[in-house]
């Protein structure tokens, strides 16, 4: 059988050589193309064959297995059964992962307890059946173990950036965002009365111009904060900013906070 797949690829390889002496663009693709359907009928003709030889050993010493062998077996022939119907493209596919994990762990589990028993329940000799046996089992396990792992790392990893992405990266982009004009015309607009200044607002000095505030000067009062601006320097700062230029409070979260506020009063 080898030699045969030797004389086809040697034979494919002369064509190819003889198209690259030739030139051309759509001989070389053609060459593409025929050299990847060679090689998927080769790993093809190769995995049948091995599925044929492994079906047929496992029928033909079927009764001279021990109980840990049969396991084996039976998942060995399942998987490649189900090998040859997968389809990677479905969306159960990464659930099928955790499935065929599950199965391989439990039979491991039945294995472990059964070789306390008998030591040689597992002992494969000089059988090459047993030993690829044993080998393909024990290589299914460790790689969809790896490949559960590395999913499960995946998935706490696509957790923590949604959570970074929620409550820090969105907050600090709005707050890079200016505020919209809708937004703007909902601030109010209040005259300056230093005898009225309170604890909560004790600015008396646009912090932006760092000028005195007239009296009965009309100027600009943010939500909940309440600390005062001269409308021209903070519009500025407001059309690119969401947040107060004094204490950083989020004034697109206060506007919300003082609608919720003069609804739950209206009701």
């Amino acid at each position: 059988m080898l030699v045969v797949l030797f004389i086809i690829y040697s034979s494919n390889l002369r064509c190819y050589l003889k198209q690259m002496e030739e030139g051309g663009q759509l001989q070389l693709d053609e060459h593409r193309r025929n050299r990847g359907m060679f090689n998927n009928i080769i790993c093809s003709v190769l995995f049948y064959l091995f599925a044929i030889y492994y079906f047929f050993e496992t029928f033909v010493n079927w009764d001279d297995l021990t109980t840990c062998f049969k396991r084996e077996t039976v998942v060995n022939c399942l998987y490649l059964i189900y090998l040859h119907f997968a389809n990677s493209k479905r969306p159960t596919a990464t659930v099928d992962i955790f499935q065929i994990l599950l199965v391989l762990w439990i039979i491991e589990g039945y294995n472990k307890a059964d070789e306390d028993v008998d030591a040689l329940c597992l002992n494969t000799g000089d059988t090459v059946f047993l030993q690829v046996t044993n080998w393909v089992f024990e290589f299914l396990l460790w790689f969809y173990t790896a490949m559960t792992f590395c999913m499960i790392v995946l998935i706490v990893f696509i957790i923590i950036y949604s959570i970074v992405e929620l409550f820090y990266l969105q907050p600090r982009r709005r707050a890079r965002q200016g505020l919209t004009p809708a937004e703007l015309s909902k601030l109010e607009k209040v005259e300056f009365k230093k005898g009225e200044l309170d604890a909560e607002s004790n600015l008396d000095t646009c912090s932006i111009c760092l000028e005195e505030f007239v009296e009965n000067q009309v100027l600009l009062q943010l939500p909940v904060c309440r600390h005062n601006f001269h409308e021209n320097c903070v519009q500025e700062w407001l059309n690119l900013n969401s947040v107060c230029p004094y204490c950083r409070s989020d004034i697109r979260q206060n506007l919300r906070e003082v609608s919720d506020n003069s609804n739950v009063q209206q009701a």
